[in-house]
């Protein structure tokens, strides 16, 4: 083990040792606090300190989609008011008629685009680690879908904090997009945003959106123990935290150093929690592999139009796996994907590998239902329609199961639609 190795195995145990009693404190304050009800706290599994970022972006899209009844996109444009007043005033270059916003399409959390621009929004609510060019991919993804020059698309790094980017991440249009480019967080910039600047402004008779708000904007304040309840427990944590690691109040300035280079230090542990916990959703495919091979053997002699299992093993730059069952049906070949990608679980109906990009539209009506039945949404040419498994729905052990459902369908539909001919 050489130094540099030793240093932070020193840092991440030291740190380690810091954890039993901080919880123990922040278990006996939460469980000293008056009653409190979020609905938000309550629906998302306890397991979970934090929404997941797909549930963020789910919210913040649901808000960005208001429409008053003149039909103006009122909290968008106060959105883009705010980034122009408060990041960059780029953002007042931003027109907002007809948006369409979009969830995980192409990848991409978030993306409110019309013909003359494009805001992608990449969510960082959990401190996920910025991929290899990431950010480069998405703008070119942009670019080329939906021919929208570089120059009109705008990019927002939204952390949980204070979390900045990899240099890396924007590529080679790091030089290039930064008037665009904007890094705001949770805590620092949308809660006040919508606490400060929307909340107040919505109309009295809109009161599912003002209850809406209330409820995610509590949420926010419990997820960084900005609410009144926490004060007490916020004040014994910090008094621990100071004795803990030798911060003297009359040093304010050195206390700083101490605290910024032991965030720094918990921010590299995170990042690797992360990396691991990616390894870890990987190495589940070699076993899926086999599992799916066993599963659909008893089918093949019965339902030719089987004709391959697609392993696809792990992607180190983009963090990915995927595995698929393909079929083909006459002229078409399709396959039932599912896949990780970015720690994320997907499953759905692809046609990437056939034929039928040129006679989707003919064709699509064989898995219309399975599409319904399963939420599966259309998104591009090479897709039927596919999902985000959600961490806040399934574990780990029930991906697996779930995309064996739609094997399962899809072979009885596959089945039905042969006997007819």
């Amino acid at each position: 083990m050489d130094k540099n190795e030793n240093l932070e195995k020193q840092q991440f145990l030291r740190l380690n040792d810091i954890l039993p009693e901080f919880m123990k404190i922040y278990r006996r304050g939460k469980s000293r606090q008056p009653y409190h009800i979020n609905l938000i706290d309550e629906l998302h599994p306890h397991s979970r300190r934090n929404l997941s970022e797909n549930a963020h972006s789910r919210i913040l899209a649901k808000l960005l989609q208001q429409k008053s009844p003149d039909g103006k996109f009122e909290i968008l444009e106060n959105f883009v008011r705010y980034l122009t007043e408060e990041r960059s005033a780029a953002f007042g270059n931003i027109k907002v008629e007809k948006p369409v916003i979009t969830l995980e399409k192409a990848h991409i959390d978030l993306c409110i685009r019309e013909k003359d621009y494009a805001i992608i929004i990449e969510n960082k609510a959990n401190y996920a680690p910025d991929q290899e060019k990431q950010l480069e991919r998405y703008i070119d993804t942009v670019h080329e879908k939906f021919c929208i020059g570089i120059e009109r698309i705008f990019v927002i790094y939204l952390a949980h904090d204070d979390k900045f980017p990899d240099d890396q991440t924007l590529g080679k249009y790091k030089g290039i997009i930064e008037g665009r480019f904007s890094k705001i967080s949770f805590r620092e910039d949308v809660l006040p945003w919508l606490s400060d600047r929307v909340l107040p402004n919505v109309r009295l008779k809109d009161e599912h959106l003002s209850s809406a708000l209330q409820q995610y904007t509590d949420y926010l304040k419990g997820m960084f123990n900005l609410r009144e309840t926490d004060k007490i427990m916020n004040k014994e944590l910090q008094e621990y935290i100071k004795e803990q690691l030798g911060i003297d109040n009359g040093k304010p300035e050195e206390g700083l150093e101490i605290l910024s280079g032991k965030k720094d230090e918990l921010m590299k542990v995170l990042n690797q929690f992360d990396l691991l916990a990616t390894k870890i959703r990987l190495s589940y495919f070699p076993e899926w592999k086999k599992k799916l091979e066993k599963d659909v053997e008893n089918y093949k002699d019965k339902i030719p139009h089987i004709i391959n299992i697609i392993y696809e093993g792990t992607d180190n730059i983009n963090n990915s796996s995927s595995l698929a069952l393909e079929f083909r049906l006459g002229n078409v070949e399709f396959s039932v994907v599912l896949w990780c990608y970015n720690q994320r679980f997907h499953y759905g109906i692809n046609c990437w590998y056939g034929s039928c990009d040129t006679k989707r539209t003919e064709d699509e009506a064989f898995v219309r239902d399975i599409l319904k039945e399963f939420g599966l949404n259309c998104s591009d040419s090479a897709w039927y329609g596919y999902q985000y498994l959600n961490d806040d729905h399934y574990s780990v052990d029930d991906v697996y199961p779930k995309y064996m459902e739609l094997v399962n369908k899809t072979i009885e539909v596959v089945k039905e639609k042969t006997d007819c001919l």
